[in-house]
Parts: structure tokens; C-alpha cells; sequence
């Protein structure tokens, strides 16, 4: 018998390497300007980080709404990988046909930090539809903001969806990994090239460099 009877995946990083900083950065100047606010290095940084006590403040001190100029970041950032989907940069990772081993008799989801229409897009673009059994992303909303990874909300929820007593998390990030033990879950860490120098302050239950590895240790 399997010793996780779940595995839920975070998307960026994970099954599909992370949109590129630039991009962010260009999102979030652009979103910015569209509120008559400089885009500098202290205004940037709240919308990049996603935190919503510097976001708030940010948007108190320019006269907007927080929600309002989190929306416009997610509506954006949205269309921008839209656009970039199925592109060099954006294409599923080649061990992504471990999935299918990892699944054989037990259910498989995805929780992500990325906003949920965008979960919905790629899990239709690549004909993902039968392989997971449950996603999440974020809502655009500021209630959204509050509930993505540290927080274990959406993780719980795949949890309920999938009945698993005993799920495993594959994450490649410390809020991956507070996230999965907050919500009882086992966790591996996933160090990808992207992470090769990524430090970790909270210690993952293991740590493996390729899907391939997840069937061995689950």
C-alpha cells in the first residue's frame, strides 16, 4: 500500500517552470502607472511580494483601494501568462510524465500561489483535465491574497476534496513547506535548477530533485 494516499503539486516551479521576474516586474509597473504611482523600488516591491500589510499601506498612502489595485495586478499578470503558455518558458517540465505512476490509484492535485484562473488555463491548455482530480489557485481578491501559501487554506481544501487521511505535498518554496505542515501533510521539496541555491529555514520531511522521485518515496 501507498504510504500517502494523495499528492498535491504546487504549479510554478513544480509542473511548470515559474514566470519570469521580469515579467512580474513589468506587471507590476504597468499597474502602477495605470494608478499615477512611480514605479520604484518601494512601490514595486508590495505588489511583487504579494503581503498584504505593505500592500495596504502602499494603497492608503496613493488613494486606492487595496483590493482594487490587487485586482488590476492578477487581471494583468493573468493575461501576460495567458499569452505565454505552451511558449519555451512556459511548458510543462519533461518529468511530468511521472504523473501518471504517481497517480495509478490515488487521486492528485495542485495548489498554487497563482491565481486560479490561471490553474484553470494551464490544466486545459496541456490536457491535464484527467490527470488531477482538484486545483486551486488564488481568488483576485484581497481575501484571496490572505489565503495563498504560508496559509494552508487552499492546501485543506484539496485535502477535503481528494478524503485524504494521509497527503503528500510536492512544493519547491519555505511557504510550500510551512503551508503542508500547518495543514498536516507530508512535503517534499523539490530543488529544481532554480532552487540549486534556494536556503531553506524550515526542514521538508524530504528533499528530491525530480518528479521521478516522488513514487519512490511514496
Amino acid at each position: 500500500m501507498s504510504r500517502h494516499d494523495a499528492v498535491i503539486f504546487d504549479n510554478d516551479g513544480v509542473l511548470i517552470p515559474p514566470p519570469g521576474h521580469d515579467m512580474l516586474e513589468t506587471v507590476v509597473s504597468e499597474v502602477l502607472e495605470r494608478f499615477d504611482i512611480p514605479p520604484q523600488r518601494d512601490t514595486k516591491e508590495p505588489l511583487l511580494a504579494g503581503e498584504y500589510d505593505s500592500l495596504k499601506a502602499l494603497a492608503t498612502r496613493h488613494g486606492v483601494a487595496p483590493g482594487v489595485l490587487w485586482r488590476e495586478r492578477e487581471r494583468i499578470c493573468h493575461e501576460r501568462q495567458a499569452q505565454a503558455m505552451g511558449t519555451d518558458d512556459r511548458t510543462p517540465y519533461d518529468d511530468l510524465d511521472a504523473l501518471e505512476h504517481i497517480g495509478n490509484g490515488r487521486p492528485l492535485g495542485i495548489v498554487s500561489n497563482n491565481q486560479h484562473q490561471t490553474i484553470e488555463l494551464l490544466v486545459k491548455h496541456f490536457g491535464l483535465s484527467d490527470t488531477f482530480d482538484t486545483w486551486y489557485g488564488a481568488e483576485p481578491t484581497i481575501k484571496g491574497l490572505q489565503r495563498r501559501k504560508p496559509n494552508s487554506y487552499y492546501l485543506e481544501q484539496a485535502i477535503d476534496d481528494l478524503d485524504a487521511s494521509r497527503p503528500l505535498y510536492i512544493g519547491d518554496s519555505e511557504s510550500d513547506i510551512r503551508a503542508a505542515k500547518a495543514a498536516g501533510a507530508d512535503v517534499f521539496f523539490l530543488r529544481r535548477q532554480h532552487r540549486q541555491n534556494y536556503h531553506l529555514s524550515v526542514t521538508p520531511d524530504r528533499e528530491i530533485a525530480s518528479l521521478d522521485e516522488v513514487l519512490r518515496y511514496s
